[in-house]
């Protein structure tokens, strides 16, 4: 069982907002390759600065998104510990078809 964080609109980074705000916090078995326990969750970067330390908060591993043009800042997710799952693995996508209801 893996714990990831989906952004809700499928970027972790927006221009002209900056980071992602709203995520579902999906619990992933990897070995029947569903979700469980899907939740959706509001970082509050008045509360909590630092969005990584949320993630870790939330017991999060990975991150799925779909910033590929977003390198460097995907590279800092990674230098935090994380893991980076884009839409091009069929890891995250198996995660993004088990979330649509």
């Amino acid at each position: 069982m893996t714990t990831l964080a989906v952004p809700y609109y499928g970027n972790l980074y927006h221009n002209c907002t900056g980071y992602e705000r709203v995520y579902f916090i999906v619990n992933y078995d990897t070995e029947t390759e569903r979700t469980q326990n899907v939740r959706l969750r509001v970082w509050d970067d008045k509360q909590t600065p630092d969005l990584y330390s949320w993630l870790k908060e939330n017991e999060v591993s990975g991150v799925v998104c779909n910033d590929s043009e977003a390198l460097p800042l995907l590279e800092k997710v990674v230098n935090q510990g994380f893991k980076v799952l884009d839409m091009g693995s069929s890891y995250a996508q198996n995660v993004m078809k088990n979330l649509r209801l």
